[in-house]
């Protein structure tokens, strides 16, 4: 089992961040499909393959929870605006 420590750690006097952590801004960026990560977490060979993979499938899962929470608050941001509760002042520049 890895610890948090090994996996996410900043090495040496300039604080570099660990391979590890570069690997997970990495795969941020190219955005692999899903079925390439479901691939990393069956890999039984390299465990730094399969926690690559457990990660980037939590981060994808929580872009979906913020975006549709996003659209959620929008919606109701937008709904609370025109409502009549604004001041009339402010209604108008809206």
């Amino acid at each position: 089992m890895l610890t948090g420590s090994a996996v996410c750690r900043a090495a040496g006097g300039a604080r570099k961040p660990a391979e590890f952590l570069c690997l997970i801004l990495k795969l941020l960026q190219i955005q692999p499909d899903k079925e390439i990560v479901i691939e990393y977490i069956k890999n039984e060979d390299y465990k730094y393959v399969r926690i690559l993979g457990e990660r980037h499938l939590l981060d994808m899962r929580l872009a979906a929870c913020r975006s549709s929470i996003a659209g959620d608050a929008r919606k109701k941001a937008s709904t609370s605006m025109s409502s009549s509760r604004w001041h009339p002042v402010l209604r108008g520049r809206l």
